[in-house]
């Protein structure tokens, strides 16, 4: 079985000089300073991996198994990709900011989505968006 290095806290993140490789610095049980090192091309399936064991932990702890991990949103910004039309979806939470594109062709399906949601009306959407 491989060794089971113990994160205690997540202290920074750093890319290589060529921004061919991504950096986690973490500080062990121990106190020891540690460092994980990954290829950049890995960021968003790490991100995946690490959703997927939040709520593998939180199912865990809540006993409910069909629980989903939900982050709060503190401030959010409705945008266009000038080059492409797509509309970009931004989410911010403390120190975590995601953004998701949403192609052209599909911004009226986002439209449908947002005014059927109960007691919500389609919001503006931002200049330049073409149906």
């Amino acid at each position: 079985m491989p060794e089971i290095v113990y994160a205690a806290e997540l202290k920074s993140v750093q890319a290589s000089e060529s921004g061919e490789a991504c950096r986690i610095n973490y500080i062990t049980r121990e106190g020891t300073d540690g460092t994980l090192e990954f290829p950049a091309e890995e960021i968003l399936a790490t991100v995946g991996l690490l959703v997927q064991a939040n709520t593998h932990a939180q199912r865990k702890r809540e006993q409910d198994p069909k629980l989903k991990t939900v982050f709060p949103v503190d401030w959010w910004e409705v945008s266009m990709e000038p080059r492409t039309g797509d509309m970009i979806l931004s989410f911010r939470w403390e120190k975590l900011e995601f953004s998701f594109r949403i192609d052209q062709e599909q911004i009226g399906r986002y439209q449908e989505v947002v005014a059927a949601a109960p007691g919500n009306e389609t919001p503006p959407m931002p200049s330049g968006v073409r149906h």
